[in-house]
């Protein structure tokens, strides 16, 4: 379900938070969801309305269903984590707990929950983009094929 690279920035995001202890308010993190939202609504849009018309090679349709079925489980997964971590933070805001603080051994170490959360919706946001970018390269790239056919 979740691969290496997704590890690596949950990772990335808990050291950044021990580092940094930046406040970050309810209208940041709001307007962070907002934008994942939109853009999860219209990532959604575009798999689903993805066309295959003109495609003749049933291997070819098969391969490209397949991958837009596993684009569509990869956002999915992405925006749920996202919600999870929005709630989860929006929760402990309101309890005044997004700090988590402890200690090792009289090391004093705090985990800033925010900061955390920002990095997994900046994340998210960003591989939504990339894929946007991608699904209009593999459209471009499929209509001029299918017209090039046709000519």
């Amino acid at each position: 379900m979740f691969q290496l690279k997704d590890i690596l920035v949950l990772l990335f995001a808990v050291i950044l938070s021990l580092f940094f202890k930046w406040y970050l308010n309810d209208y940041y993190m709001n307007t962070l969801f907002t934008i994942l939202g939109i853009m999860f609504s219209i990532a959604m849009g575009l798999l689903i309305t993805f066309n295959l018309q003109g495609i003749k090679n049933k291997r070819i349709i098969d391969l490209l269903r397949s991958n837009i079925k596993k684009v569509r489980h990869s956002y999915i997964k992405y925006f749920a984590f996202s919600t999870l971590f929005y709630l989860l933070e929006k929760y402990l805001r309101d309890k005044g707990n997004n700090l988590y603080a402890f200690s090792i051994r009289e090391i004093s170490i705090t985990i800033n929950f925010s900061l955390i959360t920002v990095v997994i919706l900046v994340y998210s946001i960003i591989y939504f983009i990339m894929n946007f970018i991608a699904m209009q390269k593999l459209s471009d790239s499929l209509y001029d094929e299918v017209n090039s056919k046709n000519n």
